[in-house]
């Protein structure tokens, strides 16, 4: 794990557990919400305040052909750089039975820093790992033929490109287009083609 991404989760781990903590600690004392709670733990800690993203919600469902994905296939949704896309799974979510996606930073729901992504849509079963059951991947081939993992060529589509800003985007809608469609054989360079620990 780079050490960046070491931060990146030991910064969630932290506003986590002082959020927990705040919120125990105030139960008595008044606290009317949870926002509240967030709001002044933020304010009597600035140093993790400071690394704070400004987040936009981004929601919504993915289809195949118009039908919910089949079942036996987890469908992600995977958010890339347009400019300078990446392989591997960076920000990504999992969508339910029915295609429903939901996007988390720090906690259920709030959302991706705002900004511009190229969206890349992979189709992987569950692998399981022998001895290793805290261990979650899945892999491929992707069910949806390599069509729509790529970023390379899913940034010169607009339905596959989302700027997202504060404070909601909730009905994103994504219409895979399969049927009748040639396959890739090779998925490109930057392909999302796995993703381990969803």
């Amino acid at each position: 794990m780079s050490a960046f991404a070491h931060r990146a989760c030991s910064l969630k781990s932290l506003v986590g557990l002082f959020v927990v903590a705040a919120l125990l600690e105030g139960c008595g004392s008044g606290h009317a919400s949870l926002e509240q709670a967030k709001e002044e733990f933020y304010k009597n800690n600035p140093e993790i305040a400071a690394q704070r993203k400004t987040l936009g919600k981004l929601s919504g469902r993915v289809t195949v052909d118009g039908m919910p994905p089949k079942e036996g296939v987890t469908v992600f949704v995977v958010l890339n750089n347009p400019e300078h896309p990446t392989p591997g799974s960076k920000t990504f979510a999992a969508c339910d039975a029915e295609g429903n996606f939901e996007f988390k930073t720090y906690e259920q729901g709030d959302g991706v820093p705002v900004g511009k992504y190229v969206v890349e849509i992979v189709g992987l079963r569950k692998e399981k790992i022998r001895g290793r059951a805290a261990i979650v991947r899945f892999v491929g081939p992707d069910a949806f033929g390599n069509l729509y993992n790529d970023p390379d060529k899913n940034k010169d589509d607009p339905t596959l490109v989302v700027d997202v800003q504060a404070p909601v985007r909730t009905d994103y809608a994504i219409d895979l287009k399969v049927a009748g469609k040639n396959t890739v054989a090779e998925p490109g360079k930057n392909a999302i083609t796995k993703i381990a620990g969803a």
